[in-house]
């Protein structure tokens, strides 16, 4: 079973928060443990499009293998993006 909050539902819990004027950390400060959930292995984008995208693009020039690498090193990029903006975010 796999465990996670899109966009809406974040919004909804932190309105839910607001209205009722308590704290349950379901709000958009996830707690000291959100860059350890955002550093964990799991893709940023749907990997299947992406990889349809660069094949689509790429691959009359790349081989197979060199897209997959390309998939995964962009994958890794934006999740490496995505800390960054915390962290930067958090220490402001």
């Amino acid at each position: 079973m796999e465990f996670r909050l899109d966009e809406a539902k974040l919004r909804e819990l932190a309105q839910i928060e607001a209205e009722t004027n308590c704290d349950i950390s379901a709000g958009f400060d996830l707690g000291k443990n959100l860059g350890d959930y955002l550093i964990q292995d799991t893709p940023t984008l749907d990997s299947e499009k992406l990889m349809g995208i660069l094949r689509e693009r790429l691959s009359t020039v790349l081989t197979p293998e060199e897209l997959e690498d390309a998939a995964q090193s962009i994958q890794t990029h934006i999740r490496n993006r995505v800390i960054e903006k915390y962290q930067s975010v958090k220490s402001a």
